[in-house]
């Protein structure tokens, strides 16, 4: 998918505190990656963290329950806070972040170590409901 400046809005740079809808399904995707860091994306609410992703390639889909958000352990690493350019598609529930693999204190804030799309995924009764009604719209053209 294309991104244009007027798809999207800058929401949020600093520490990845940001809340993400639940209960949903998310589809994350890595789009590109520089570090020197073995990288490996996840998910975190308090202590528990989940690995998503490992490595410079790859996607993988989730059921997101509780309230979370995105983390990026660099290597051995975990610096306990994440810090992302996120940018939100207007018309879709589609996410850039764009995470640094450093600490803030000692970032090149290039923000380019790990680029990932994440894509909130429709669930299916909204799926059926708008099939449906598309359905009935080209059955009453007929």
């Amino acid at each position: 998918m294309a991104y244009s400046q007027d798809d999207l809005v800058s929401w949020r740079l600093a520490d990845n505190n940001v809340t993400w809808d639940v209960p949903a399904w998310y589809e994350v995707k890595v789009i590109a990656a520089y570090s020197t860091f073995q990288q490996s994306l996840g998910y975190s609410r308090q202590d528990f963290y989940c690995e998503l992703l490992l490595g410079p390639v790859g996607e993988a889909e989730f059921e997101a329950q509780q309230p979370f958000k995105f983390e990026i352990r660099p290597g051995p690493y975990s610096w306990g806070l994440d810090h992302a350019l996120i940018y939100k598609h207007n018309n879709i529930d589609k996410w850039l972040l764009f995470f640094e693999d450093l600490p803030f204190q000692i970032s090149d804030r290039d923000y380019n170590d790990y680029v990932i799309e994440a894509t909130k995924i429709p669930e299916a009764t909204t799926i059926i409901l708008l099939g449906a009604g598309f359905l009935l719209l080209s059955l009453k053209r007929q």
